[in-house]
């Protein structure tokens, strides 16, 4: 049968130019394989003589025109195929016939002007009427119009489709009479709360689209709906409302918030503080002409207090012009600290005032007015208007000219169209004066029963933003200098040199405009809104043009709603539980705990190398974190069970205590490898168990500040390396101490001062999950003993089997691969993996409800969403997998390969100086990226202005750049520590650009920095300026540069994915898989240093293999941990 209509087609095809045949012919290769019974249906056809069947349809055809003259062929009656429905639906009993309307098609349709009567009758002449067709065609229909065309997808309002679809192919059951869309059918989609806002908003769009009345009146029910909804029903309201007025002229005002959204609102205003905020002033702070009241000064200051820079920006004057009251009378009731916290901007900014601490107002900055000539140009243009469309008065006059406009009363309840045409006139006769570029307005008054103004200004507040926006640290550096005594007298001379200084404009993300008037012809705030495109605009009128961006509608007005918003703005924002006592505790401890880690980790190698050699020092190496893997979730486990001031402290003291361990050996004259191992096993757990409990506590101390928190322990860690290593040199230190002295002043340091501090400073509250739960009877000890065991009788025994084995093969690997089978079965590695500790993200709450509405459904959609679904609930366990991979590729390197690479090179005369020296780099490296990461707020300077906490940050870490190259790297050389800054910035500006998700990616670039002193110490001659040192530092300056920022990136991500009550449990965890991949990478680099003699350079050969494949890996590893940025480097923001 498929044949046969092939063949029909393609008869059709050759003796017709019209399009039908083309679709025909398409539509039988678009077909479904046949299966049941195919069905032909039968469409009565008025067919003229065999030797003029040449049918022309109105679509173009690539067929050539016959030799006759093409004629249509008599349409088939509407009755006609109405008869031969029942015959077809009789045939095709088990295809169903029901009219299902597709919204793709019915757009289409909507966009195809009707077809013309008269048709064309020549190829070229169909495929030209075509062309203009798809031209008139909108754009989003013009693709599915050019596949009706061309691939023969079934036409609409149209008997054409010539060969039924097979039941459960693409079209089965449809019936070729699609019913057309209409404004109404996408009405649903627009109103409906619990549909996708774009989905939403997008229905809106095609409503519009129509552009009919029945259009314009399904914009005003979608408007209309949901008027107690939230945000997302607002932009829909505001939407409709924006289409009304730009496809149909009819502007309606938005609506007032409901009060779900206004709570939404007040949240954000005091949570999320603007760095600006400009008010307007009668009607807005006050009632017009009224003098601000206490509770108004009160609020302006509170909010300033919170760090809001307010202003106020208003029309009225600063300076006496006139009658009508300045808007200096206005404030001249507030207290001398409530004037100080406020920039004034009168005459829509024309006139800038500034008041000093003791409240005396001074004009800092202020616009030149009309010149003689101008002001004659203006009398003259008066006098026409006056004459032209006549006048009235009020309060005994009808016009004045101020010194920065003029204004013309109009005649009482002229209609609109007076106004209007007085704006043309006014224009074109100021303009052939030469008088170009002013803000020339009609409008009514507030009263129609006074009399309307025409309003010509050379200012409007779009100026007045500019200079809030632009100019402030220029009026908070003046501030300062007139706090510091200059007098009022040389302020303005002294602004106009600090404006010179260039600085960045408030985004308007950050910038709060409030206001009265932006509606119709009351619209004089709008310029505000106007001149800060995206910034949060507030109407505290009752009305205000959907137009305007981000604006909306206070559901109070005037006074009482600027003061609810200025409680918001005073309000202390919610900052999730910071505690900065705790805070400034946890840094201060970790210091001293970090100084003394530097000590003992240059010091340890060289005196276990010593006493058991290099390849046995790799094998203590490889054995000192099994205990720190076995009890990694335990760790986490008490993390999660006791305080902070518990957990930290007993930490400290267990710190103290260990490393008193080699200085007690050593008196005893008990240095061997065993005694070594007890060390470092020792050590190593307490190192784990510090770091499990420190970045536990980290979240539930640090609060909405999290990753500035993060961020600067990450930089106190790496300074902390750099200053000691690199500029002290603290290895000269330790190569001439006694070997043991360095454990000494840890003992001291942890036990004398860190443990107090931390019980003093840390907080005493349980953890809020545990504190919650109920206590539980625990079984006898022997029975839950039984249970471990007989839960764990099959890890048990592997363990112990890999202990025995040691005896036998003199390598940790069998031990470490034992313990991290055992973890890896554990309940809370199960739970892990399973994702019963992640923070549900809201992506997966949007995937629950997709695939909640697609329930049942088998297609390629739900299976893209059910793989999504697992990459999001794995995410937390394969973070941890990244961590410990990064572990293995980094740390036995730095504190195995690095240290026998510095006795290689310089001996045991200098070997503690050299390895602190390239420890210093690698972490200088670190803390050149670290500084562009930590994302700190601003801090205010006296005469320096608004500073970020990170530039400071960074000013000190070029500081050290210079002061390194000088010191050490180049002796003396001022050109070379100038270059080492400059390069140093440069460094860090690209480190600034690069997001979480490019750190973790770039890994690999820092991994092969590695191989620029392979080649120098195999081939001397390759770079023969080039020394080995001189290669190292480099290489360890790149390593550093990105092995610390993606380490931190894993980090960040780690914690924000994290359940607050199981940060415990995940980082205790991942601290077992960390030390785990760490000890079987000390373990294969103990194997390599045995295998070759001398072990470096030819070390070099597998570890850069080992970093090509786990650069490749971590590259991508981007796809398996979703919620990071969607982009490697950072856009620029506006």
């Amino acid at each position: 049968m498929k044949l046969l209509s092939a063949a029909l087609s393609s008869f059709i095809l050759l003796t017709s130019p019209g399009l039908g045949a083309t679709e025909a012919f398409a539509q039988v290769l678009r077909s479904a394989p046949v299966s049941g019974t195919p069905v032909v249906p039968a469409v009565p056809l008025h067919i003229p003589a065999a030797t003029s069947f040449t049918p022309t349809l109105s679509a173009p055809s690539l067929a050539l025109p016959s030799a006759a003259a093409p004629r249509l062929a008599a349409p088939a009656s509407p009755a006609a195929v109405n008869a031969a429905l029942p015959a077809r639906a009789a045939l095709a009993a088990p295809v169903s016939a029901a009219v299902i309307a597709s919204p793709v098609r019915a757009a289409v349709n909507a966009a195809i002007p009707a077809a013309p009567e008269a048709k064309p009758e020549t190829a070229l002449a169909t495929l030209s009427a075509n062309v203009e067709t798809l031209g008139k065609t909108a754009a989003p229909s013009q693709g599915a119009l050019l596949q009706n065309f061309f691939t023969g997808s079934r036409s609409w309002g149209a008997v054409n489709a010539v060969v039924e679809a097979t039941p459960g192919s693409e079209q089965s059951g449809r019936s070729s009479l699609e019913a057309p869309a209409t404004p109404e059918s996408y009405e649903p989609t627009a109103v409906d709360s619990k549909k996708p806002l774009a989905e939403r908003k997008a229905a809106v769009a095609a409503i519009a689209k129509f552009n009919t009345d029945a259009a314009k009146a399904s914009l005003v029910r979608v408007g209309e709906a949901n008027p107690q909804g939230g945000a997302e029903d607002y932009e829909v309201h505001r939407a409709a409302y924006k289409a009304l007025a730009e496809g149909y002229g009819e502007v309606r005002s938005l609506r007032a918030v409901s009060p779900e959204h206004k709570a939404a609102l007040v949240k954000s205003l005091k949570d999320n503080k603007p760095s600006l905020a400009v008010f307007d002033y009668d009607d807005t702070l006050q009632k017009w002409k009224e003098k601000a009241a206490p509770d108004t000064g009160a609020a302006l200051k509170a909010a300033a207090d919170q760090g809001v820079s307010v202003a106020i920006l208003t029309d009225r004057p600063a300076i006496q012009d006139g009658g009508s009251p300045t808007v200096i009378d206005s404030l001249s009731e507030l207290t001398a600290e409530q004037k100080a916290a406020v920039t004034l901007a009168g005459r829509a900014g024309a006139e800038m005032v500034q008041y000093d601490s003791k409240g005396r107002d001074v004009v800092v900055d202020r616009m030149p007015g009309w010149t003689d000539g101008e002001r004659k140009a203006i009398d003259a243009v008066a006098a026409i208007i006056k004459e032209k469309f006549g006048t009235a008065e009020h309060d005994g006059k009808s016009g004045n000219v101020t010194e920065y406009g003029f204004f013309q009363l109009l005649p009482v309840r002229a209609p609109q169209s007076v106004l209007d045409e007085a704006v043309k006139v006014a224009t074109l006769e100021l303009a052939n004066r030469g008088m170009t570029g002013l803000h020339i307005f009609a409008r009514y008054a507030k009263s129609m029963d006074d009399p309307p103004y025409l309003q010509a200004s050379k200012v409007n507040k779009v100026r007045g933003m500019n200079i809030l926006r632009g100019q402030r640290a220029a009026y908070e550096r003046l501030k300062d200098l007139r706090a510091l005594g200059l007098p009022a007298k040389y302020a303005a001379k002294a602004l106009s040199w600090l404006k010179r200084i260039p600085e960045a404009q408030i985004p308007a993300a950050k910038t709060l405009v409030v206001g009265d008037q932006f509606f119709a012809s009351r619209n004089t705030d709008a310029d505000m809104a106007k001149a800060a495109p995206g910034a949060l605009v507030l109407s505290v009128g009752a009305k205000a043009d959907p137009r305007l961006e981000n604006i909306f509608v206070w559901p109070s007005e005037g006074h009482t709603a600027t003061q609810e918003i200025l409680g918001a703005l005073g309000t202390k924002a919610d900052d999730g539980g910071f505690n900065k006592k705790a805070t400034i505790g946890l840094f201060l401890g970790r210091t001293l705990s970090i100084g003394s880690f530097v000590l003992t980790a240059i010091a340890y190698p060289y005196v276990a190398a010593p006493a058991v050699g290099w390849a046995t020092f790799g094998t203590l190496m490889a054995l000192g974190p099994l205990a720190a893997i076995a009890t990694g979730p335990l760790n986490g486990a008490l993390a999660d069970k006791f305080s902070a001031r518990t957990s930290m402290t007993i930490n400290m003291v267990i710190r103290a205590v260990l490393a008193m361990a080699l200085p007690t050996f050593a008196y005893f004259g008990i240095i061997n490898f065993w005694t070594l191992l007890i060390a470092s096993i020792a050590n190593g757990w307490a190192l784990s168990a510090t770091m499990t409990t420190e970045t536990a506590y980290v979240r539930r101390i640090a609060g909405k500040h999290q990753n500035a928190v993060q961020a600067l322990i990450s930089v106190n860690f790496v300074a902390l390396q750099v200053i000691l290593g690199l500029l002290v040199g603290i290895g000269s230190y330790i190569d001439a101490w006694a070997p043991t002295t360095p454990f000494l002043i840890s003992a001291i340091a942890h036990a004398a001062i860190a443990a107090p501090l931390m019980w003093f400073t840390m907080p005493s509250d349980k953890p809020a999950g545990n504190a919650a739960a109920k206590t539980q009877q625990k079984a006898p000890f022997s029975e839950r003993a039984g249970t471990f065991a007989k839960k764990y009788w099959k890890e048990a025994l592997i363990t112990a089997a890999s202990i025995g084995s040691y005896a036998f093969f003199h390598s940790a690997l069998p031990i470490a691969g034992a313990l991290f089978y055992w973890v890896l079965n554990t309940d809370t590695v199960k739970a892990l993996r399973a994702g019963e500790f992640r923070e549900v993200a809201p992506r997966e709450k949007e995937i629950e409800a997709a695939l909640k509405d697609k329930a049942g459904e088998d297609t390629p959609e739900t299976a893209a969403l059910k793989k999504e679904a697992k990459t999001w609930k794995g995410r937390q366990f394969k973070t941890v997998l990244y961590s410990a991979g990064q572990a293995v590729m980094t740390y036995p390197f730095q504190n195995f390969a690095l240290p026998l690479i510095a006795v290689l090179l310089v001996g045991t005369a200098g070997k503690g100086l050299l390895l602190g020296k390239l420890l210093g780099a690698m972490y200088f490296g670190n803390l050149i990226a670290n500084s562009s990461q930590a994302a700190l707020p601003e801090i205010r300077l006296p005469l320096v202005g608004r500073v970020p906490g990170q530039r400071i940050v960074q000013g000190l870490v070029l500081g050290m750049a210079a002061a390194w190259v000088y010191t050490g790297l180049v002796p003396g050389s001022i050109l070379a520590a100038a270059a080492a800054v400059a390069i140093a910035s440069g460094l860090m500006w690209l480190s600034g650009r690069i997001t979480n998700k490019g750190w973790i990616k770039a890994l690999g670039f820092g991994l092969a920095g590695i191989a620029l002193p392979a080649a120098v110490w195999a081939f001397p001659a390759l770079i023969p300026f080039m020394d080995v040192q001189t290669a190292l530092f480099l290489a360890m300056l790149n390593y550093g540069l990105f092995v610390g920022p993606s380490s931190v990136s894993l980090g960040i991500y780690q914690q924000g994915n994290t359940n607050k009550a199981h940060l415990g449990k995940v980082f205790g965890t991942g601290s077992s898989f960390f030390n785990t991949f760490n000890s079987i990478g000390y373990g294969l680099l103990a194997l390599a240093a045995s295998a070759f003699t001398p072990a470096f350079p030819a070390m070099f050969v597998p570890m850069l293999g080992l970093y090509a494949l786990g650069g490749y890996l971590f590259f991508r590893a981007p796809k398996n941990l979703p919620g990071l940025p969607e982009n490697s480097f950072k856009k620029n923001e506006k």
